[in-house]
């Protein structure tokens, strides 16, 4: 069997790309990973997804173990058999993403598995903050924790996961970066924050925080 993990995006739905659309049409199944029952990637997909009835939902938990994407393998591999199907995932799939480790999993298992890039949430912040990621020369950083991040000759940081907001924040302000908090990007409820007091009284899980030399 062949899986696709294809990228919705940030958030709004305009956003995908062509390729994908045409994939998640033509799927056998459209394989989709959920949380607690809601699923982020179900929402912004939804207006191609409505009556569709090979749709398969995956419960894959924050920071999961590697049991639940070998079951989800598994299950996706007895579903699918030998069709080609399609696994949608928030932003884009090679980029902090479930399926990254759903695909080791199928792979070990003998199966195909592929990725269509979607627009990462950091690309399209930039855009909803009018300030671009990097110019010539400029070195950048995506991660997920400034824990022990060096930022020589660093020019732009991009903090995906934003849990501990007051260490972030005091780590750019005792570096002299200007920081730029951004929630939900592209979607109904994108908020873009710059104040430190306004920023730390945001508790939303998707969100990110761009920062930038002076």
């Amino acid at each position: 069997m062949k899986l696709i993990g294809i990228g919705v995006g940030p958030g709004d739905f305009e956003l995908l790309t062509l390729k994908a659309v045409k994939e998640i049409e033509g799927a056998a199944y459209i394989f989709i990973p959920e949380s607690k029952g809601k699923s982020i990637a179900y929402e912004i997909a939804k207006p191609i997804l409505k009556n569709r009835q090979n749709i398969v939902f995956l419960d894959i938990p924050m920071g999961c173990s590697r049991d639940v994407y070998r079951s989800c393998a598994q299950r996706i591999m007895e579903v699918s058999r030998d069709k080609t199907s399609v696994f949608l995932t928030l932003g884009d799939p090679n980029v902090y993403s479930t399926f990254t480790y759903t695909a080791e999993e199928i792979k070990k298992m003998g199966g195909e598995a592929y990725t269509i890039s979607g627009i990462p949430s950091f690309i399209a912040a930039s855009s909803a903050i009018g300030v671009p990621l990097l110019k010539k020369g400029e070195k950048m950083i995506v991660c997920d924790s400034v824990e022990g991040l060096s930022l020589e000759n660093i020019d732009t940081v991009v903090v995906l996961k934003t849990v501990d907001k007051e260490k972030i924040l005091d780590f750019f302000e005792e570096r002299g970066f200007k920081y730029f908090y951004i929630r939900r990007c592209t979607q109904k409820d994108e908020l873009i924050l710059t104040n430190r007091q306004e920023i730390l009284m945001d508790t939303d899980y998707l969100s990110m925080i761009v920062a930038r030399r002076r």
